[in-house]
């Protein structure tokens, strides 16, 4: 939970108090939460403008490192994308987004088009081969994207052909590690 800047975490599903207690960069920043080191546990980052501040402990102290990524006003996604243990980012920019495997700025190390400029979009691990991917939600329709390591590591270096990668849809996810919950 956060208020302003101070973070309450909780290392459970149980009410009481916060096991951790920490402040941590501004009020207006954007938080992210991912496994930036690959130690299993997820950490914060906030993103100002278009730099991200990394922090690798849940402790208040200066980001263990930093880099420019992206537009400010690109709307922006963590997620394991090649299946190495490490989170990194993507941006989104109308409906393209830019993946990076690492957390450096540059050039993108993957880019498609998916989805349509005004989805709600939401990252999981949707078939369980431990590699995060898209899906988006389009009223009450949800559009599963997976993105196969094969074409990112094709992608990888045609990221200035812009290629694009069309979107698959997939209905009945049964062997899935993420799913999705509806809250009404």
């Amino acid at each position: 939970m956060r208020r302003e800047n101070t973070f309450y975490t909780k290392y459970s599903l149980t009410g009481g108090n916060a096991d951790c207690t920490f402040n941590y960069e501004r009020n207006s920043d954007l938080v992210l939460s991912g496994d930036w080191d690959a130690d299993g546990k997820d950490t914060l980052a906030v993103r100002r403008g278009s730099t991200y501040y990394i922090k690798n402990t849940l402790a208040s102290g200066i980001a263990d490192s930093s880099f420019i990524y992206g537009h400010a006003e690109d709307r922006t996604f963590a997620g394991d994308w090649n299946g190495d243990g490490h989170d990194a980012l993507a941006v989104l920019r109308g409906n393209v987004f830019y993946f990076k495997n690492s957390l450096t700025g540059g050039i993108a190390d993957t880019v498609i088009t998916y989805g349509c400029d005004d989805d709600q979009v939401y990252v999981g691990d949707w078939d369980g081969d431990g590699k995060d991917s898209l899906a988006v939600r389009r009223g009450s329709t949800f559009y599963v994207k997976k993105i196969p390591l094969l074409v990112v590591l094709l992608t990888r270096y045609s990221v200035m052909a812009k290629r694009v990668i069309l979107f698959s849809l997939v209905i009945g996810m049964a062997t899935a590690k993420d799913t999705f919950m509806v809250r009404r």
